[in-house]
């Protein structure tokens, strides 16, 4: 994991290349609108890379720490189980 890491032409808070996950902390600014739907397009566009986005707010990371740990570990759990090999036997 690294600390605001380049994706293509997108600085990301953390991102995980072998799980192909990003993780965004959001503070107040992206709580207005227009940041919303800029916010929503990277997050398309990521996923376009084949790249798993996951927000939370600074609020949450402070606050439910463990929930947001939780939450990383189940995804990156499901995603293991989507991409197995067996899958399907």
């Amino acid at each position: 994991m690294f600390r605001k890491r380049s994706v293509d032409r997108f600085i990301v808070d953390f991102y995980c290349h072998k799980a192909k996950l990003v993780i965004e902390i959001d503070g107040e600014v992206h709580e207005n609108e227009e940041q919303l739907d800029r916010d929503q397009g990277r997050c398309a566009e990521l996923n376009g890379f084949g790249i798993m986005v996951l927000r939370f707010t600074n609020q949450e990371v402070l606050e439910s720490i463990e929930e947001v740990l939780k939450n990383i570990n189940q995804t990156l759990s499901n995603s293991r189980r989507e991409t197995s090999p067996l899958q399907g036997i």
